[in-house]
């Protein structure tokens, strides 16, 4: 049987994929190192592929050029 991939993940979850305490993840998305969760509903959750690519370094090098 297919093991189920998640879209979206809630906080703790979130904070276990980058093996990080949930207080640590938290103080990451408030001092907007991390993204904030998408409202689905009354849910918060991450993108797991946008944390992939945050963490991997690709969504920086998908930002094009930066002008200073």
């Amino acid at each position: 049987m297919k093991q189920i991939v998640p879209l979206f993940v809630g906080e703790t979850k979130a904070a276990k994929l980058l093996d990080i305490k949930l207080a640590d993840f938290r103080t990451l998305v408030q001092h907007g190192v991390l993204p904030r969760g998408n409202r689905l509903g009354n849910f918060e959750r991450w993108d797991v592929e946008l944390l992939k690519s945050i963490v991997s370094g690709a969504h920086i090098a998908n930002a094009g050029e930066v002008e200073w």
